[in-house]
């Protein structure tokens, strides 16, 4: 990059694959979190023992995670 008299060079050696590993990581991380919180929602007895903020607040969190995987895994296609 150029500006006026001043030239200024941007190295992006591994930027892509930096860029894909912390996906990646993410992608494991948000994996992990839906694994424990998905099986809440099918436990009948979390459902029907557990305050409706804390279920809804599962579902949410779940809805979030399962959309964030399915953003995550399209970037690293």
């Amino acid at each position: 990059l150029v500006v006026g008299d001043a030239e200024l060079t941007i190295q992006a050696d591994g930027l892509a694959e930096a860029l894909q590993a912390r996906v990646a990581k993410r992608l494991a991380e948000a994996e992990r979190e839906l694994a424990r919180d998905a099986p809440r929602l099918a436990n009948e007895k979390f459902l029907a023992g557990a305050p409706e903020p804390v279920v809804d607040e599962v579902r949410q969190r779940v809805a979030g995670l399962e959309r964030e995987i399915a953003a995550l895994r399209a970037q690293l296609r």
